[in-house]
């Protein structure tokens, strides 16, 4: 799985390319925060193809949070331990996450990397929310998914609004993106001009590159 380089978002470092979704994903996970008693609060799923940038952007957001030193963030990007071992990891989060309440902690964001393909994690990630929920614990949820509609899903059908919400990221790039990958492109890998515009081009039409980009980076 994806382990995010936690350095790569430190304001200092500026590494990371900033997405047109990340104020709204933002406020969306603060919204709730600040409101954790709110009986129809829902979990927030970031929904985008594979190599979107869906781990680097709820990465992004939990660094963001946690450096705010106002509200705890855990990160779980191992869905298979949850599949696996999931009520003795159940117990643990409520355990910690009772140990934070009492520590003073208003709220916390939990993040789940792991893209939920259907119906089925989708609902367990569901049925973890709502019973830390109704354990009592004051936590919001973010996790990542490549899809909200499916053959076999009821999502949509039952109600007209899903039980979380979603915020949409697309692979190509819009063009603020593009001019901040030049940007980054030029201050951080110290590229040339024809070297920037080759893979700005790229970024335009390739729904691959930024899943190239970041195995790339990453490898380097």
């Amino acid at each position: 799985p994806y382990e995010p380089q936690w350095y790569g978002y430190h304001e200092k470092n500026k590494f990371y390319l900033k997405r047109d979704i990340d104020d709204t994903l933002y406020g969306k996970c603060l919204n709730n925060l600040k409101a954790p008693g709110k009986l129809n609060q829902k979990p927030i799923v970031v929904v985008g193809n594979s190599g979107s940038g869906k781990s680097i952007a709820v990465a992004n957001v939990a660094h963001r949070i946690f450096s705010e030193r106002t509200y705890p963030v855990i990160f779980q990007n191992r869905f298979d331990t949850l599949l696996n071992d999931g009520d003795s990891w159940l117990k643990n989060l409520d355990n910690l996450l009772t140990f934070l309440e009492e520590s003073g902690a208003p709220s916390v964001l939990l993040v789940i990397d792991q893209s939920a393909a259907g119906k089925i994690e989708r609902d367990k990630l569901l049925h973890i929310f709502w019973k830390l929920r109704n354990l009592g614990r004051n936590l919001t949820m973010l996790f990542t998914s490549y899809s909200i509609e499916d053959n076999n899903s009821d999502d949509n059908k039952k109600d007209s609004s899903p039980p979380f919400i979603p915020v949409f990221m697309n692979n190509i790039l819009s063009r603020e993106e593009q001019e901040r990958l030049r940007t980054l492109l030029k201050r951080k890998a110290r590229m040339q001009k024809d070297e920037i515009e080759y893979l700005v081009n790229l970024a335009e039409t390739d729904n691959d590159f930024l899943a190239f980009l970041y195995h790339a980076f990453l490898d380097l």
